[in-house]
């Protein structure tokens, strides 16, 4: 059988429905289908350009073109049909792809991979199922001297472009050899002494899959922070989209975010809702040369990585980080093993001379003599990095609010005049909460107030005045502070 490009494998024998040969797009439990391709392991003439022997990568496509149903797909290579062909069980076959519940799943196979010293000059492609629901297929294949694959939508790519891209499009200018000339973008990142860089293989270079992006300079935010924004950024399933970034001694703080559009979504809404399959970005980061996501030899292929599923992926380095260095760094972004399509996201760098760069609030950035930073907030913004409000409070109205889980909120009371503060007066401060209650004790909301002005606001571990709220549902439950003429300036509370 032929293996074309574009042509389903199953169109031939469909074709011969009428003669009572077809019906080889369908599958049934404890059913095998299997096509057989004429895929010679050596060349004959290795001056020939077509010579079928040349092949190095075999790309699959299997699509289940029925609503419902599991198809499989094994793989064995053989030199006789007699003496080496497919069993009934899953054993000896020399490749297989068994995910395709997502309904389409890709495979590639490399001749390197199975052994350049085989004699083998056919594959057996076969297709079968576990699941009891009857279900039809549609199956791509395809032989390639040039690393080649499927994409999700049926596409073949060759060296990570379209097979039928213009020569403008494509991401590189020739493959000679089963080697890809990939352009300068996807080619091997250089050291500042103009060689090429070490990298890991699996990511891509030598097929034109990774790419290193130039970042444009940076913009100046205030007086503590500058960044760089990369918007409308897109990396494919197998691909590496790399930043490279210089870290100096000036730079005291680092923060790389990428915000990803419709990440974590389930892709299998018509599963029961369970999900296979979800889509987020791995963000990753290494000094000196792009980074990678795993484990491999003895050591992590990264200096820092992202953890979460969220879609929206967070690094921060600061030169208190037992990871911080100065020179070359590589911002890595790749999709999540979980993900079946490509993804889209806007890359932000932050570079701070202190936390945040005080989001933007501060006033200055105080430096003590071991280089710890902390930022002077401008008048009703607190935390180290000024991230923190307090809303102004009046007296006699009230404020609903809603407290997250193991949160703060803020408050600060009216300044006291200095006639009220000539004499003693009494602050009543009111406070209950409706939602889940406990029995135990500290699992409650707490209204904690510290006296005095200044910048300091109260936390569990330093306040003036706590009373643990234990009354719900409406019902208030009071507490009473009295301030006397030592009351330099207001009293800020927080529950």
């Amino acid at each position: 059988m032929d293996l074309s490009p574009d042509k389903p494998l199953v169109d031939d024998c469909a074709a011969n429905n009428s003669v009572g040969v077809g019906n080889c797009d369908k599958i049934t439990r404890g059913e095998k289908k299997c096509f057989l391709a004429y895929t010679p392991w050596k060349p004959t003439r290795w001056e020939d350009p077509d010579d079928p022997g040349r092949w190095k990568f075999l790309a699959f496509f299997l699509d289940r073109t029925s609503e419902h149903g599991d198809p499989d797909l094994y793989g064995m290579f053989t030199n006789d049909v007699n003496a080496r062909r497919p069993t009934k069980n899953h054993v000896n076959y020399d490749f297989r792809e068994t995910s395709s519940i997502n309904a389409k799943s890709t495979l590639v196979v490399e001749k390197d991979s199975i052994g350049r010293d085989k004699d083998y000059n056919m594959t057996f492609i076969c297709v079968d199922t576990w699941s009891s629901t009857n279900a039809t297929f549609s199956l791509l294949a395809y032989a390639s001297e040039c690393p080649a694959n499927y994409d999700q939508t049926g596409v073949l790519n060759v060296c990570s472009s379209p097979m039928n891209a213009t020569a403008e499009d494509k991401r590189y200018t020739r493959c000679t050899g089963g080697v890809c000339d990939c352009k300068p973008q996807y080619s091997l990142p250089l050291t500042p002494e103009g060689t090429a860089m070490d990298v890991y293989p699996e990511l891509g270079f030598d097929k034109c899959a990774a790419q290193v992006r130039d970042l444009d300079d940076f913009q100046k935010k205030n007086d503590m922070q500058d960044s760089v924004l990369v918007e409308n950024q897109m990396v494919g399933l197998t691909d590496w989209n790399f930043y490279p970034i210089n870290i100096t001694n000036s730079t005291w703080e680092t923060v790389v975010t990428v915000e990803c559009d419709r990440c974590g979504e389930d892709n299998n809404a018509n599963n029961g809702g369970y999900r296979y399959m979800s889509n987020y970005p791995i963000l990753v980061m290494k000094y000196g040369a792009p980074p990678g996501m795993t484990w491999k030899n003895g050591a992590y292929q990264y200096d820092l990585r992202s953890y979460s599923s969220s879609g929206d992926e967070q690094l921060t380095i600061t030169k208190e980080s037992s990871k911080y260095r100065e020179g070359l760094w590589f911002i890595g972004v790749h999709v999540s093993y979980s993900a079946s399509k490509p993804i889209n996201y806007t890359l932000s760098i932050d570079r701070n001379s202190c936390p945040n760069g005080c989001s933007g609030r501060g006033v200055s950035c105080k430096i003590d003599v071991n280089d710890t930073r902390t930022c002077e907030c401008e008048k009703g913004f607190l935390k180290e990095d000024c991230s923190a409000e307090a809303t102004p409070l009046k007296y006699g109205e009230p404020l609903n609010d809603t407290l997250d889980d193991a949160y703060y909120d803020y408050f600060q009371l009216p300044t006291i005049s200095a006639k009220q503060a000539s004499r003693n007066i009494d602050i009543k401060l009111k406070a209950s909460y409706s939602g889940y209650d406990c029995t135990w004790s500290n699992c409650h909301p707490s209204l904690l107030v510290k006296k005095g002005g200044g910048k300091e606001y109260p936390d569990m571990s330093d306040y003036t005045f706590k009373q643990e709220i234990k009354t719900t549902f409406g019902i208030f439950h009071q507490a009473v502070l009295l301030v006397s003429n030592e009351l330099e300036d207001v009293q800020r509370g927080v529950f």
